[in-house]
């Protein structure tokens, strides 16, 4: 789930409408838009930790938590954080890091039964995540690079899919996919960062591939490598 599917899309539109340059600067941003991202999942856990018996009621108030965790987390982003670059993302890679150490302290959880996939499911997810990056990339020119590149981070396509994990196979499998979250995010640091430079050299198409070969390359790494080194470190 940290492959970069709603932040690629978005920042891919935006390159169209807005042009190279706008989407290269919200790239950026992107990157510190991983942060907010993180936002939501402590606000996911902190639901689950309060949730009840009930599974709408879990779910609402998984949902309302985590969308919270990350609007708070991007105004603190844009808005409160020292404007020296190198200040800035020390304290972003100081969170990214207590995240990934916390988080891996969550146990690992097989699903034993898994359960029918079906199309209103998959039509679910797609629907929410369109409509979330049209929202994005249709205020991007009004919003501004800075809040474009933040909101580009948005959970468009995780939270439709822990929602489907927390409801058919309870809290402890979203634990678990959070438990790898921190370092797939960086697979969105390595795309966006991949944007920043490719668009204005070789244009929105062009730049989009490569940045996914990059993300992909670096995911691939991680399942291979890093994971492992990981698991025996922390």
């Amino acid at each position: 789930m940290g492959f970069p599917l709603g932040a690629g899309l978005s920042l891919f539109f935006i390159g169209i409408e807005q042009g190279p340059s706008f989407a290269a600067t919200s790239a950026l941003w992107s990157v510190q838009g991983i942060v907010a991202t993180l936002g939501f999942c402590v606000g996911y856990l902190a639901g689950i930790r309060r949730s009840g018996n009930s599974k709408i009621t879990s779910l609402l108030l998984c949902t309302f938590l985590g969308v919270a965790g990350f609007l708070v987390t991007a105004f603190c982003i844009r808005y409160l954080l020292p404007d020296i670059i190198w200040l800035r993302s020390l304290i972003l890679a100081i969170i990214v890091t207590v995240c990934a150490v916390k988080f891996r302290k969550i146990p690992p959880y097989q699903i034993e039964k898994r359960a029918l996939f079906t199309p209103l499911s998959l039509a679910g997810r797609a629907g929410f995540a369109s409509m979330v990056i049209l929202l994005v990339t249709g205020m991007a020119k009004v919003i501004g690079p800075q809040w474009s590149g933040l909101f580009s981070t948005f959970p468009t396509t995780v939270l439709p899919s822990v929602l489907v994990l927390h409801y058919n196979y309870g809290p402890k499998s979203v634990q678990a996919v959070f438990r790898e979250f921190p370092f797939g995010l960086l697979a969105i640091v390595v795309f966006s960062l991949a944007v920043s430079q490719s668009y204005p050299s070789f244009g929105t198409g062009m730049g989009t591939l490569v940045s996914y070969m990059l993300a992909t390359l670096y995911l691939l790494f991680y399942e291979l490598k890093l994971r492992q080194m990981l698991d025996v470190r922390l």
